[in-house]
């Protein structure tokens, strides 16, 4: 297991770009030390680590090496909200100002299909990728291996009920949230305020459930969070309550009602809204939210998982699973721990110097 600094590192980072130093890829900056704050992170099909660092750039991590590639390199933004890897092992960096692709040399930024485009629209084939691209576009991007197509959802009619409460409000009510790949097939996706909306490939289907959107206090909350666990059920944003999707979706032209039935969620004091939600293998789920810390299903229960100044305090960001099974938990200014399945560590990093 490796180790990881984070922040205060005590050696300086250096400055020897990629070619350099004689690494393969071309591109960035071999330093010394990750340094936050890190805002997510990804491990690709070859094991290496990717850091999402929030104002500099990208991270990757190869075992030997710690190379920094930012906007000097092509990065579109660092402001990445994930990483998806192509058939052929290339990675697509999905930020607001675009999607990058990285071929393991160079960045190049994806293509815009035109309005007119033959292969334009809604469809779900085998292969395609899908972005958020940030918040302001009123639905997805579906990614073809060419061109990402621009896509709207469907208008539904709580956008009226939110256009005479804000009639002013300067964000797009559509922007996307949250995007989640069922296992089953579908994709899902977290409006800011307007619903919940759900693709099949066939037909689109919609929601709106205003616990789902709003915080009891009244705040918007937006859909953040999508996850289906080992029992079927859907579980969006909310403890205390778990979904089971409809066995006979309705189907037709236009936007369909999606059939959720309620079920009961966690048993917990406390109205906790999620900012991710993460189910792993062995049946469990780990649920982050923003000022509350990060909990963890216990039977019919939530349980802090990090009480007091480890929990709460620590403010966690992202929580992730790598193909080792270990867990990755980032923290707002404390840096990251890994959970070994007993105890949480400080993440560690070493490099040569």
């Amino acid at each position: 297991m490796f180790t990881l600094f984070l922040g205060g590192c005590r050696n300086p980072q250096s400055g020897t770009s990629a070619t350099a130093a004689g690494l393969p890829n071309g591109s960035g900056t071999r330093v010394r030390n990750l340094e936050g704050p890190i805002s997510g992170m990804y491990q690709d099909l070859n094991g290496e680590y990717w850091f999402f660092h929030r104002e500099k750039g990208v991270y990757r991590y190869s075992g030997a090496h710690l190379i920094l590639y930012t906007a000097e390199d092509g990065l579109c933004s660092t402001r990445i909200l994930g990483i998806q890897e192509g058939a052929q092992g290339e990675l697509y960096f999905d930020t607001p100002e675009g999607v990058c692709r990285f071929n393991g040399h160079t960045f190049s930024k994806l293509p815009l299909a035109g309005a007119d485009h033959p292969d334009g629209g809604w469809r779900l084939q085998p292969g395609d990728l899908w972005f958020r691209m940030g918040w302001d576009h009123p639905g997805p991007f579906r990614f073809d291996g060419e061109f990402l197509h621009p896509l709207s959802l469907p208008k539904n009619a709580q956008e009226a009920h939110f256009r005479k409460a804000f009639p002013n409000a300067s964000h797009n009510p559509y922007g996307l949230f949250s995007l989640y790949r069922d296992p089953t097939g579908p994709l899902w996706f977290g409006t800011a305020d307007l619903g919940l909306y759900q693709y099949d490939g066939q037909t689109l289907r919609w929601i709106y459930d205003k616990p789902l959107t709003e915080t009891p206090g009244g705040g918007a909350f937006g859909i953040r969070s999508i996850a289906r666990d080992q029992q079927g059920r859907y579980w969006v944003n909310t403890a205390r309550t778990a979904f089971r999707a409809s066995q006979n979706p309705a189907k037709g032209p236009g936007l369909q009602p999606l059939g959720l039935q309620q079920q009961a969620g966690f048993n917990t004091e406390e109205d906790l809204y999620f900012l991710d939600i993460l189910p792993t293998p062995d049946g469990e789920l780990w649920m982050l939210t923003f000022d509350q810390g990060l909990w963890r299903s216990s039977g019919d229960r939530l349980v802090r998982f990090m009480p007091g100044k480890a929990g709460s305090a620590l403010k966690p960001v992202f929580i992730y699973q790598d193909r080792e099974g270990v867990l990755w938990i980032g923290t707002e200014k404390n840096g990251i721990y890994t959970y070994n399945g007993q105890a949480l560590l400080p993440a560690v990093i070493s490099v040569p110097g």
